[in-house]
């Protein structure tokens, strides 16, 4: 549709994952469904990864490769527990770019997807940021915003308006 005709735009339909080149499936009937694309993924859970319909699964390393002559500025990952699997998969090009991140994590409900989020970000030297506003509709959900502890602008910016937690 639109996106299609703004020059820098380039629509993909496909899922991130860790490995690049899989194939991620659903039930085809998700694409008769009336309503906004919210609605759709809200009836898909990780677990269906069966049916008729497929999509491919690409890594961000892929996406942004040098030959790609793409750069990457900002990332928002709200992959529904996944986070943790893909950010290493994005690694060459977070170090390459050193982009800001924003991540989604749930502390209590998923534990052990958020200590693997927080332990890769502070790896590779960034400072995290708490939004505080709850998401995905259980109460320890939160957005994480990842800053590169070398920019101090953004490092600024951020101090004055989230709450550190790394």
């Amino acid at each position: 549709g639109r996106a299609r005709r703004l020059p820098r735009i380039e629509p993909l339909r496909a899922g991130l994952g860790a490995a690049n080149g899989t194939v991620g499936r659903y039930p085809l009937e998700l694409d008769d469904k009336h309503g906004s694309i919210g609605l759709q993924i809200n009836a898909w859970t990780p677990e269906h990864q069966t049916g008729d319909a497929e999509y491919p699964i690409v890594t961000v390393d892929a996406l942004f490769a040098e030959a790609t002559r793409r750069s990457l500025l900002l990332a928002h990952l709200d992959l529904e527990g996944r986070e943790h699997e893909v950010l290493p998969a994005a690694n060459a090009t977070i170090m390459r770019d050193r982009p800001i991140l924003t991540v989604e994590t749930y502390p209590i409900k998923i534990p052990e997807q958020h200590v693997r989020v927080m332990q890769y970000l502070r790896s590779i030297d960034y400072r995290v940021y708490t939004v505080e506003e709850i998401v995905g509709g259980y109460h320890d959900g939160r957005n994480r915003v990842a800053v590169p502890r070398g920019n101090q602008h953004l490092l600024w910016i951020c101090n004055h308006y989230f709450h550190g937690v790394g």
